[in-house]
């Protein structure tokens, strides 16, 4: 997503123009990542998923090279080429690492990830693998196949939720003692939670996996058995799905020497350690801080884009994130600063506004910090997520109507 936003943003320089060409392992190429759930939970078509028709490559004379033969395997800073897996060399002057992110997986699944039943959840592929899995335990099965979901992120939960559409009987292991933990305070979270059980998802909480054990059949090992948790319970499962984060596919730049630490080093002006070498998206590595979310992604491919086009005026700077949910029937917005303790220490020019109405399942909760707000959390009614957003963006102060900001902008208007 990153790279394609690049050559979008690359199109606003004429005046300088660059023979492109993209490499990517993936069969899938220049998808909508986001939009993976919905997919999975058959809301949407995989090949709605396409960020640009073909033809846009075409019309713009970009060579597009994806597949697992044509994965960039080497990088020769010197001669200033790359390698792919087929042993094709291509020149550069200028080359981009937009290499993204692998999924971030526990310490037991690499010695049984070649079994069918055991996936990470974060590409087009791994949903098509889920969807004829399911298939295929569905026609075998007479009642619901089980699943088991690692993970109670966002990731995981819409992980949890697609399979759960799909037929599966779920439940999500998560070693917090709530969901979304990172973006969610425990009022909104046990919310959430309860919508998704309303649903027929399924928890363990403060709970995390210790062994898998697989079934034998005729000498190979082809489903789950059962799961056990550290907590000392064990759960039966014929599908477990790993979703617990990522991690950025920095490898590639690390082995042609470029500085690294968990992700590609970069400066402002998304440069790396090689002035001739630049890097955006979930693969980098700035002020310490890597990136999961598809904002601050857009950012860097515009920064990039800019000093590609040989302006060199604009930086990366880092902004506040939002979280939004992508299951259908909740509605659910955070952003900013929304932790509930503030490490021991009094804070007083932090203040709270809140509003909860559990029985209509809605919650609202603002933290104002130095007569700004700093942060959000809404479940069930986000109409102003977008304006609370250019709230913290702006960093203005909102004392001078402070008193009326749970009330949203429609309120506020007709005051």
């Amino acid at each position: 997503m990153a790279a394609i936003r690049l050559l979008e943003e690359l199109e606003r320089y004429e005046d300088v123009r660059y023979d492109v060409t993209i490499f990517g392992d993936e069969r899938h190429f220049g998808y909508n990542r986001i939009q993976l759930s919905p997919v999975l939970a058959g809301e949407k078509r995989s090949d709605e998923l396409a960020l640009k028709p073909e033809n846009w490559y075409q019309q713009r004379a970009v060579r597009v090279l994806s597949g697992a033969k044509h994965k960039v395997v080497a990088v020769d800073r010197a001669r200033r080429t790359v390698r792919t897996a087929e042993g094709y060399v291509y020149p550069y002057d200028r080359l981009v690492f937009a290499s993204g992110s692998k999924p971030a997986l526990p310490p037991w699944f690499s010695a049984l990830s070649s079994d069918p039943a055991l996936m990470a959840f974060r590409s087009l592929d791994d949903v098509e693998r889920m969807q004829a899995l399911a298939s295929a335990m569905m026609a075998s099965n007479t009642g619901a196949p089980s699943a088991v979901v690692v993970g109670a992120g966002l990731l995981g939960l819409e992980a949890a939720y697609g399979l759960n559409k799909l037929g599966f009987s779920v439940t999500v292991v998560h070693r917090a003692a709530t969901i979304l933990n990172r973006q969610l305070d425990g009022t909104a979270a046990r919310l959430l939670q309860k919508a998704l059980e309303a649903s027929g998802v399924r928890f363990q909480l403060e709970a995390n996996i210790s062994s898998v054990e697989l079934i034998e059949c005729a000498g190979r090992k082809h489903a789950v058995k059962s799961i056990s948790l550290i907590n000392g319970r064990s759960l039966g499962a014929e599908l477990l799905v790993v979703a617990v984060g990522i991690t950025p596919e920095d490898e590639l730049g690390r082995h042609c020497g470029l500085q690294t630490s968990s992700g590609i080093v970069v400066n402002d002006c998304m440069q790396t350690s090689d002035p001739a070498i630049y890097a955006i998206g979930e693969c980098v590595s700035h002020r310490r801080t890597s990136f999961g979310m598809v904002a601050p992604l857009y950012d860097q491919a515009r920064v990039c884009a800019n000093h590609l086009g040989e302006r060199g005026y604009d930086y990366f700077v880092q902004r506040p994130l939002s979280a939004r949910l992508k299951i259908s029937g909740i509605n659910l917005f955070s952003m900013g600063d929304i932790s509930e303790t503030s490490s021991g220490t009094a804070r007083p020019e932090r203040r709270e506004m809140l509003l909860s109405v559990p029985e209509a399942g809605i919650y609202k909760r603002l933290i104002i910090t130095g007569g700004a707000l700093a942060g959000v959390v809404l479940y069930g009614d986000t109409r102003d997520a977008g304006w609370y957003q250019s709230l913290i963006e702006s960093g203005h102060s909102v004392e001078a109507f402070a008193d009326a900001l749970l009330h949203g902008q429609r309120y506020l208007a007709a005051a």
